[in-house]
């Protein structure tokens, strides 16, 4: 079955937009329903499983994707220059996130081919006075709090000027409400860094019912209607449907220029187990489905 990759969030990166989100919300917090039905003062986490519950879904994973274009300091962008700035971003969110995957990569273009040169962190102290192509370092594992992190940083020369450009991804498994609260917290512990910057935020989860194309239509109009969107549009296919529009109930999960949308829904055939596989994101939905 083929797979869609929502090529609005590449657009996403490129204008680094969030909407200002407003508004209040009456949900309950998710796996505790003696708590009399708390207000989630529009917290992205809280709408987004609000929706799944409407789904009828059973939640079983959170993804966050968060881009920024950082400041490169000063002196020439060595290699260790990247690698100490990669965790010192990793302290600040984590700080005691001990990384099991520790890796830099120096990319050259060359006249004829591209030669890709895979070099141990010690051979490249002191780094040299040519910047490559660009400079890639590597970061990753399990964090205590809230799932799986891999953190790319990027130097690069554009046009004369260096640049550096963060990438960060972090998956928890399960109803994911810690990821959710990450996702509140984490631009204000980068934006000192930050130039620009853009964050999605996503829940997935499942429908035990296996649903025509047709069908998943209507039912993420209904759930985006009773999350009171606006400008709602569609896209359906013969197995996937996506559907986006904005609604004031949401709260921003990041900073930037604005998108005409700040919320998206999504469903699609489980071709592993039957069912359907239904995500619901803001402002996007990053990466395949």
């Amino acid at each position: 079955m083929r797979r869609f990759l929502f090529l609005a969030f590449i657009m996403f990166l490129i204008t680094s937009g969030v909407l200002i989100f407003s508004g209040e919300y009456d949900a309950t917090v998710p796996g505790n329903s003696g708590n009399n039905g708390n207000k989630n003062n529009g917290e992205p986490y809280f709408l987004l499983y609000r929706a799944m519950e409407m789904a009828e879904a059973r939640v079983h994973k959170g993804e966050l994707h968060y881009w920024a274009s950082l400041k490169a300091g000063d002196g020439p962008l060595t290699a260790a220059a990247l690698e100490a700035q990669a965790d010192t971003l990793l302290q600040r969110l984590a700080p005691r996130f001990v990384p099991t995957i520790a890796s830099t990569r120096i990319e050259t273009n060359a006249i004829e081919t591209n030669t890709y040169e895979t070099v141990s962190a010690a051979s490249l102290q002191g780094g040299g006075a040519d910047l490559p192509e660009f400079i890639l370092v590597e970061r990753g594992g399990e964090l205590y709090h809230a799932g799986r992190l891999r953190l790319l940083l990027q130097g690069m020369e554009e046009e004369g000027e260096r640049t550096v450009h963060l990438f960060l991804t972090i998956h928890e498994e399960g109803e994911a409400q810690r990821l959710g609260e990450l996702a509140r917290r984490l631009p204000s512990l980068l934006e000192l860094d930050a130039r620009s910057s853009s964050l999605t935020f996503s829940l997935t989860g499942r429908i035990p019912v296996e649903m025509e194309s047709d069908v998943m239509e209507r039912l993420a109009l209904e759930i985006a209607g009773k999350l009171g969107a606006r400008q709602v549009e569609s896209i359906r296919e013969e197995y996937m449907v996506s559907v986006t529009g904005y609604t004031p109930l949401l709260k921003k999960v990041g900073g930037g220029d604005t998108l005409p949308v700040n919320l998206n829904l999504a469903l699609r055939h489980d071709d592993r187990g039957g069912g359907t596989i239904f995500w619901a994101g803001t402002p996007l939905i990053s990466g395949t489905y």
